[in-house]
């Protein structure tokens, strides 16, 4: 049994056709029943901190006798009838370094921006954080696709790409005031331009980063917009039509990251990054409909979210049925990382994440348990858009065409993450965790600690979210490394993981799948910390992983 079984797993065919019933999804036409990957069009869909109660094929996301506990029949239908990943990893557990490494291919660490560059040199390693950039230099899909014939598109949460910081505007401003509204407009169009600059030929619905407070936007702005977001994919969609090329969207949902993670669809239809819309989009189904949707269903009001991104990704086929493409096309779905108890660190709550595929050439209706990477998402699209190997042989990442044509065989012989001050691999059912903080870190002086912290107390009261947790400067730094006690996302992952501050850590992660037992000390397996360590030193010396870090690469 897969460890992804041991957590939860349940086939997807039976959960996705029970749920059908509900909201049947219209216009799908047969799939053919011989893959044909040429030429496809592609859409990679990434979710923000989606919860595994999200998700009806997760015992999560189900109650007691199995029935799926959510309102997303489009999402069940698409995972029914396609591949679910059961062994999905983000390479990284934070929203920026797992965006990098869906767009590039490549490990986080291999960002080349001053200020990831910065911060390597005062940690004296690769420290990935919400650091990680796309320069315009960067190879990534957007430039490599749109040089082969792609046109490429981009919308939603942005949180990746490099750009001068926006300009800051009060709290408390009217963003109705005519000066705001400039300010936000210019910001918007900025966002937009530094996207294209990075290879993509349209670009729509920023949101630069999260929608709280620290986005720099009035208050009467942070607020989730699905609608928006998925207007403009809609809007390129349509574009595409002009042009007599094949196309790739890149859509980043904000939702379900916080504020408001379980109602979201109750906020202001109108309010966006850019300001207020003068009307709501009728893009997809009407929010008002959701809470009577859910109450006909029997579930609570706390779903609403789930409901709310099933209801995009229903408008996006409809408008790909529309346009003529949809038998054309193939989509990729992929949550960011975990977030429940593991964001920040490479522990399973963090790294192992959900992803399907599902569309033209799929050969479809089943699980595969095999370990794959979003890594692998950037080599997997150019093998489809029949990019030559050697224009991308930088990537870290291996396509998995050959799943989608119905391989069963493991693609990956291990996995390797990184996180802050942490790095892991993944082999054989085992995984070998170092948790390895620099010197400088470890002999901080109490008042530099204090001015760390206080900066952070601070800014948690702007964001008016919950006090910080953490007042004591001592308290020791977490696995990401930049703050006393940890960051506010690993103060979960603190209390479950016992072994949280060990430097070696070694789980069976086939009988001990929430990592509670540290086996790093135990004689009977010394052996096997041996060979995870010795895959740990391949990585970062025979793949070339950015270093140093500790005893592994200890020179570049």
């Amino acid at each position: 049994m897969s460890v992804f079984a041991k957590k939860g797993l349940v086939s997807g065919l039976a959960i996705g056709m029970a749920c059908l019933s509900v909201v049947p999804l219209t216009g799908h036409a047969e799939k053919p029943e011989t893959p044909s990957l040429s030429k496809p069009n592609i859409i990679l869909i990434v979710t923000d901190d989606q919860k595994r109660a999200s998700f009806n094929f997760l015992k999560d996301g189900q109650d007691e006798n199995g029935k799926g506990i959510n309102l997303t029949p489009t999402m069940d239908k698409m995972v029914s009838e396609g591949i679910l990943f059961s062994n999905m990893y983000a390479s990284s557990s934070v929203c920026t370094p797992s965006r990098f490494s869906c767009l590039t291919g490549t490990y986080a660490s291999r960002a080349k921006n001053k200020g990831f560059t910065d911060t390597t040199k005062q940690y004296g390693q690769a420290h990935i954080v919400w650091n990680t950039f796309i320069l315009a230099s960067t190879p990534n899909v957007g430039r490599i696709l749109q040089q082969n014939g792609y046109r490429t598109g981009f919308v939603g949460k942005d949180h990746v790409m490099d750009a001068p910081s926006p300009v800051k505007i009060p709290k408390n401003a009217d963003p109705r005031d005519p000066a705001v509204k400039k300010v936000l407009l210019e910001s918007q169009a900025l966002s937009v331009e530094m996207v294209k600059e990075k290879g993509f030929d349209f670009a729509a619905s920023i949101y630069p980063g999260n929608v709280e407070g620290h986005q720099t936007l009035p208050k009467t702005l942070w607020q989730h917009n699905q609608d928006w977001i998925t207007q403009g994919a809609v809007n390129f969609l349509d574009e595409c039509k002009a042009h007599d090329k094949p196309f790739f969207l890149y859509m980043a949902t904000t939702i379900e990251h916080g504020p408001r993670q379980t109602t979201s669809y109750n906020d202001d239809p109108l309010a966006t990054p850019a300001g207020f819309l003068d009307k709501p989009l009728t893009v997809q189904a009407f929010r008002a409909s959701i809470s009577a949707r859910l109450e006909a269903a029997g579930l609570a009001e706390d779903k609403g979210n789930p409901l709310w991104l099933d209801d995009s990704l229903s408008a996006l086929l409809k408008k790909l049925e529309e346009n003529g493409e949809l038998e054309n096309t193939i989509i990729f779905f992929f949550n960011d990382h975990g977030v429940e108890a593991g964001k920040g660190s490479c522990f399973e709550g963090g790294v192992h994440t959900q992803s399907f595929v599902w569309g033209k050439g799929v050969k479809g209706e089943r699980v595969y348990g095999g370990m794959v990477e979003n890594i692998d998402f950037a080599p997997t699209f150019f093998e489809l858009a029949g990019v030559p190997k050697e224009q991308y042989a930088y990537v870290d990442g291996k396509s998995m065409v050959t799943v989608l044509e119905g391989s069963e065989v493991s693609m990956n012989d291990s996995i390797y993450c990184e996180m802050g001050c942490s790095r892991a691999v993944i082999k054989e059912g085992f995984k070998y965790m170092a948790v390895r903080s620099p010197d400088f870190l470890r002999n901080m002086p109490f008042a530099d600690r204090k001015e760390i912290l206080d900066a952070r107390i601070e800014r948690q009261a702007y964001n008016e979210r919950k006090p910080w947790p953490v007042k004591d400067p001592n308290t020791p730094f977490g696995h990401v490394g930049r703050l006393p006690g940890g960051m506010f996302d690993e103060r979960a992952a603190m209390a479950k993981y016992p072994h949280y501050f060990d430097a070696d850590q070694l789980y069976d992660l086939n009988n001990d799948p929430n990592e509670q037992v540290n086996l790093a000390d135990n004689p009977e397996y010394r052996e096997k910390l041996e060979t995870l360590k010795k895959e740990m030193v391949r990585y970062f010396n025979e793949k070339d992983i950015p270093g140093p870090y500790g005893e592994f690469k200890e020179t570049e």
